[in-house]
């Protein structure tokens, strides 16, 4: 079992030795493949009794996960009474279309929402699903920060639909303030980078606001540990820095004080 749990069972299967051809035979007529629930099953062989908390993360995902595809099966065989039948007629296609897109509307993508609500509008064009569309794209839209849109449109969403998901990101608000993020990022010993691309968002302008402003919090010790954890930003998240650098030499005019506060960080953490 720790065999399996490991994958080292990919090592047996390739094996020439003589005592992994037991446990070779053993794998192969089980047709095994790892998967994350593994490990709770193991557990439970092993143990007797499995703290259920502990995989409670991965569970929910596989329950997802399973959802996911079993929610894309009911798609792919109610698009089959299109491309495999005449014996479906106009309305009841729509009508089935209709019913599985309002009930499954929070867990479909938004390119196949599109793709339905389009081909319902030239099926017929008093079929209007333009609300349900948007809803869909608002969910989308509520999960990112921003979208690689050239990633986007080689696996084939259509530019139509990435331009509306474009605008929707655009104004956008930001959910996190400056001092949100940075305390999220460097006011603590763990961080998330997922939250850096929320930064992104805020110009020179904000972040000389806030440093010279904020009074309920150390902005220096945070303004330090952050430079200290994220200095080596690249790509589109280096413009976080390169902000902060311009806004901190803008304090630096305003007083000797200012200026020996941002020296001394701009010497100890080379910001």
């Amino acid at each position: 079992m720790d065999e399996l749990l490991s994958k080292s069972y990919y090592r047996i299967l390739v094996s020439k030795e003589i005592d992994d051809q037991d446990k070779c035979n053993l794998i192969a007529k089980m047709k095994y493949a790892y998967e994350d629930q593994d490990a709770l099953i193991i557990d439970y062989l092993k143990n007797g009794c499995v703290d259920i908390s502990s995989y409670a993360v991965m569970l929910q995902e596989k329950d997802q996960s399973c959802r996911n595809s079993d929610i894309q099966n009911k798609r792919i065989n109610l698009w089959k009474d299109y491309y495999s039948t005449f014996a479906v007629s106009q309305d009841i296609f729509i009508t089935t279309q209709k019913i599985f897109l309002e009930e499954y509307i929070d867990d479909l993508s938004p390119r196949d929402v599109y793709e339905a609500v389009k081909f319902l509008r030239e099926v017929d064009e008093a079929v209007d699903l333009s609300l349900l569309l948007t809803k869909s794209i608002d969910k989308f839209v509520d999960k990112v920060i921003e979208i690689d849109f050239d990633n986007y449109m080689r696996f084939g969403w259509p530019t139509e639909l990435l331009e509306m998901i474009k605008n929707k990101i655009s104004v956008k608000k930001n959910p996190y303030s400056i001092k949100d993020l940075l305390n999220l990022l460097a006011g603590s010993n763990s961080w998330n980078s997922r939250y850096i691309p929320y930064l992104r968002k805020f110009t020179e302008s904000d972040y000389y606001n806030w440093i010279v402003e904020e009074s309920n919090v150390d902005v220096v010790d945070l303004l330090c540990e952050f430079v200290k954890r994220f200095h080596n930003l690249e790509g589109d998240d280096y413009v976080i820095i390169e902000q902060l650098r311009r806004a901190l030499n803008r304090i630096k005019g305003r007083s000797n004080l200012d200026r020996l506060r941002v020296e001394y960080l701009v010497y100890q953490k080379q910001i």
